[in-house]
């Protein structure tokens, strides 16, 4: 049996809001507590994401870790795409992986815009999301 190299950080967009005081819920910057090293080829993927309003417009979480994907006729950074919905809590059975673009993790940001690449309006509240990492063999 092999074992799988993986780090699980478990987010919100209220961490880190000493060293990012306007850090907001639909753009949030973490630093980690120490470095994350990351040797060789690594995917990343979102498993779950809870929003404390309710979620009514088609939204787009994307992260300065990963790589660019095809989406709106763009390159675009994106971690998952939500379509529109009243559920506040999303947990992704099947998760999407991409390509992390780093060798070394300090500081992540996950940002969350429209469909149409807009800040929305109508989140307010804090955002957690579990975002996972893995080493490729």
């Amino acid at each position: 049996m092999s074992s799988v190299t993986k780090h699980t950080m478990f987010l919100s967009s209220l961490d880190s809001s000493d060293y990012f005081p306007n850090n907001a819920s639909t753009d949030f910057t973490i630093e980690l507590p120490h470095n994350i090293f990351l040797p060789g080829k690594w995917q990343c993927a979102l498993l779950d994401i809870n929003f404390s309003d309710v979620i009514v417009k088609d939204l787009v979480i994307l992260s300065d870790l990963c790589a660019a994907s095809y989406i709106a006729e763009m390159h675009h950074s994106v971690l998952r795409t939500i379509p529109a919905t009243s559920t506040t809590a999303m947990y992704f059975n099947l998760p999407i992986w991409f390509d992390v673009t780093r060798n070394e993790l300090k500081r992540l940001r996950i940002y969350i815009q429209t469909r149409d690449f807009t800040t929305p309006s109508f989140l307010l509240g804090p955002v957690q999301c579990t975002l996972e990492l893995i080493k490729l063999a």
